[in-house]
């Protein structure tokens, strides 16, 4: 490594360069020469005549290489003839072996199971040292060479997966002048190792082969060039399926909970209280559920009404059981669950391992009750529990105990000792709300590395998230709202209490009442013809070969139980979910049949109850009615129940782009109108106010929004007041947001009058709160000094020229 010095005041510019030597051994005779010739890639670069005394010249340098146009990643050899006179030329020569110089990659091919790693091996058989820069003395920060990665797949499928590492560039470290020695004693010699992984998706087929490619980034220095903007060989990664048991399983929970498992075993649990329905501990994901009365007017039988999903540190839950209105998440620090809204009454959401839970939310006689629907991953083989069974392919074994190694008879239709095992200890209760119960749960973090997914433009995402969803494009993604979950309250459910203590209840827990108030023949009729009306359960049937009836004998055992027709429509979309489920999982349907498929995936919810028109999965509505299958009634506006913040926006903290309110129902094609009233208070406390109208947005059932516009420019601090109305004649009541800045304004409440005031020693400047002594942003000779002015800069005596700007016009110049 040679080194090339400039100096430039108190500036000392080290630029590095490489130097091949060609190594031979001298003859006897004192007086020969020796033509020397270097070569790259088979080309002859440099020609050189060398004798005794200056065969240590006898170099290839890195700017020979550039004046080539060669950088690393060539093949680099030398030949020597020997001569006795310059003009002469040898007889003959001797060739060294060619030598690769550059960033070696040791392994080229690499094989991955789904959802499998491997190491990347690279070696540097040459050093890289970038320019060197002292300020006084004293040594700048150095650039290391970074390389940048991207994975290509075949192109077989667009829902096939892809690679990913853990990060998406991987840097090879650069020393300084001063640390020179370590290229003289070989300490430059680094090994770099990285991951890669299998991405995974949420389809049956993967893509079996896959493209890494490297190239390296730009660098500083002349003598560098030659490592910058150099692509590497391409590394080909094949993957293979492992253990494929997983595909095509399902757990699923329907109506008064019949539940099957992920092996195939069908049972009941008919039993109040809050359960485990699955949970792969080694991943840190739980899926728990609730039980109520299907229909309080009956002694039985029991349903799901609500259900929380938790992977490390996020938790959403939807409770509907009693008085309880909650679709939200209830903490959310990894953003490793990702929910999906489909529509109003149905959520997807995708675990980070590729584990899905489907929720639909489903009513009878009044009452919200919940179906649900987990299709497991490759990482719950062996790994997932709970009341889905113990998943590993065997039957026999799905009635495993909780923390035990007792298994109950298979053949049992209501296995209560094994469902009573899976019951929710207090300290894992995820319905409680409890910051306890929170607080412990463990981050993925700490058992997974980030994913990244790398880009061709240099763009990186990176999570924890192993797999992509590509199934359904239908529906939006239900983001966590951060401020909701941070001062939300939740009200203890009473109805849990009231389930513990009622004795009647504590006799049902181990037995279903067996109490039939209608006869088999009559419960057949009634269900049979309730399926039969239903055009979309005809098409599934008909397309649908292996389509379960288990739903249908589900129904009958529902109507013999209850005596109530209305439980039929719950079975009905019951088998519909199952069949849309088979459609989802029957990869060889999908392509042998794709309209069918088509059809079958885009069904409306309940035939949009008779009041709409269905499109590709969409209700549009007739006129009076909304919601995603037009249940619901226009000629009434929502219930407001609460606005979050106590009507306070904090643009300290948020962006006050919308206000949210709570309350019922807020659901889609509701054509809900917000009316607002702007009162904006100027820097000079004059006034103005405006009206503005805009479409309430629905978020879920429960939680809506209005969107905020207004000025910022000059403005101290701005007051909206809004209701809102379906039909422009009947309204709710009306309610206020307050926006300000709590950085700098104060709030006052003076017996109602609520007005705001500037801190002690602040500035506020073109509608910003600056610190006491802050310097403004764009120009650093002004700073907040509110003695001499609260609302404008004061200017400062200071120096425009810094050492940073001196360095970096330096490096501009090319010194």
């Amino acid at each position: 490594m040679t080194w090339k010095k400039e100096e430039f005041n108190n500036i000392i510019r080290y630029d590095p360069a490489l130097t091949f030597l060609c190594n031979f051994s001298l003859k006897s005779n004192e007086d020969l020469l020796y033509d020397v010739i270097w070569y790259i890639d088979g080309q002859e670069v440099v020609n050189l005549t060398v004798d005794k005394s200056s065969n240590f010249a006898a170099f290839l340098t890195a700017h020979d290489m550039l004046k080539a146009e060669k950088k690393v990643g060539s093949n680099v050899h030398c030949k020597v003839g020997a001569k006795r006179k310059r003009e002469n030329v040898p007889c003959f020569y001797t060739a060294g072996n060619p030598f690769f110089a550059g960033i070696k990659i040791l392994n080229p091919n690499i094989e991955l199971e789904r959802k499998g790693s491997k190491n990347v091996q690279l070696e540097m058989t040459i050093p890289f040292a970038s320019e060197s820069l002292f300020f006084n003395n004293v040594p700048q920060p150095l650039s290391d060479l970074n390389i940048h990665m991207t994975f290509k797949t075949d192109g077989f499928s667009t829902c096939g997966g892809g690679g990913s590492s853990n990060q998406c560039e991987v840097k090879v470290k650069s020393f300084n002048y001063n640390e020179k020695h370590k290229y003289e004693n070989g300490e430059w010699r680094q090994n770099i190792s990285f991951p890669v992984y299998s991405q995974d998706t949420d389809g049956y087929v993967i893509n079996s082969q896959m493209t890494l490619r490297l190239k390296t980034g730009g660098t500083n220095g002349v003598g560098s060039k030659i490592f910058e903007h150099v692509s590497l060989p391409d590394i080909s990664i094949s993957v293979r399926e492992g253990n494929e048991n997983w595909k095509g399983r399902s757990c699923g929970v329907r109506a008064d909970p019949h539940i099957y498992t992920f092996d195939g075993k069908s049972y009941e649990c008919q039993i109040p209280g809050k359960f485990i329905n699955y949970r792969n501990q080694h991943q840190l994901q739980w899926i728990q559920s609730k039980h109520h009365l299907c229909n309080p007017s009956y002694d039985g039988p029991w349903c799901d009404c609500a259900v929380a999903a938790r992977a490390g540190r996020d938790v959403f839950v939807i409770d509907l059981c009693g008085e309880n209105n909650v679709i939200s998440y209830e903490l959310c620090e990894d953003n490793v669950l990702k929910v999906t809204k489909i529509h109003d009454k149905y959520y997807k959401i995708y675990f980070p391992t590729g584990t899905s839970l489907a929720i639909y939310i489903m009513k009878w006689s009044g009452h919200y009750n919940i179906d649900l629907e987990i299709l497991p991953s490759a990482m719950d083989i062996g790994n997932a529990d709970g009341l889905c069974g113990y998943f590993d392919g065997v039957r026999e074994n799905d009635f495993r105990r909780r923390n035990s190694t007792i298994t109950d008879d298979i053949n049992l239709t209501y296995p209560n000792d094994f469902s009573e095992s899976w019951m929710i200890p207090d300290n894992e209760n995820l319905f409680s709300g409890n910051s306890l119960v929170y607080s412990s749960l463990q981050s993925v973090s700490s058992i997974l590395a980030p994913h990244c997914i790398c880009t061709e433009d240099g763009k990186t995402q990176c999570s924890y998230n192993t797999f992509t969803p590509c199934n359904s494009n239908r529906g939006k993604q239900y983001e966590c709202n951060v401020d909701l979950v941070q001062n939300r309250r939740r009200k203890r459910d009473v109805s849990d209490m009231f389930m513990e203590k009622d004795p009647l209840l504590q006799v049902q827990r181990k037995k279903r009442t067996i109490s039939y108030v209608q006869t088999t023949e009559y419960a057949e009729i009634v269900c049979q013809q309730a399926f039969e009306k239903s055009p979309e359960y005809n098409t599934c049937q008909q397309h649908v070969t292996d389509l379960s009836n288990v739903t249908l004998s589900n129904c009958i055992e529902d109507i013999r139980l209850t005596g109530d027709d209305n439980l039929t429509q719950i079975h009905v979309e019951a088998a519909l979910q199952q069949c849309s489920t088979f459609v989802l999982l029957n990869a060889t349907l999908q392509e042998a049949e794709p309209e069918v498929t088509y059809t079958i995936q885009n069904l409306c919810p309940s035939n949009c109850t008779g009041r709409g028109t269905c499109d590709g999965g969409n209700c549009t509505c007739d006129t009076g009615f909304g919601g995603s299958d037009c249940s619901f009634d226009l000629l009434a506006p929502p219930t407001i129940t609460s606005v979050p913040g106590a009507g306070l926006c904090d643009l300290s903290s948020k962006t006050c782009k919308e206000a949210t309110i709570m309350g019922k129902y807020f659901f889609e094609n509701m054509d809900s109108i917000c009316y607002l009233t702007v009162k904006q208070t100027k820097i000079n406390q004059t006034e103005e106010s405006h009206q503005r109208q805009m479409n309430l947005q629905e978020r879920t059932l429960f939680e809506g929004y209005c969107p905020l516009l207004y000025e910022t420019s000059g403005i101290w601090t701005t007051e909206i007041k809004f209701n809102i109305s379906n039909d422009g004649v009947r309204y709710t009541d009306t309610y206020n947001v307050v926006i300000y800045q709590s950085h700098c304004q104060e709030y006052h409440n003076d017996s109602g009058n609520v007005y705001f005031t500037l801190k002690d020693d602040f500035c506020y400047i073109d509608s910003v709160c600056i610190s006491p002594m802050q310097n403004s942003s764009t120009n650093e000779c002004l700073y907040c000094n509110s003695t001499n002015h609260q609302f404008n800069w004061t200017e400062n005596q200071c120096k425009y020229l810094t050492i940073i700007l001196y360095i970096f016009l330096l490096h501009c110049m090319g010194m």
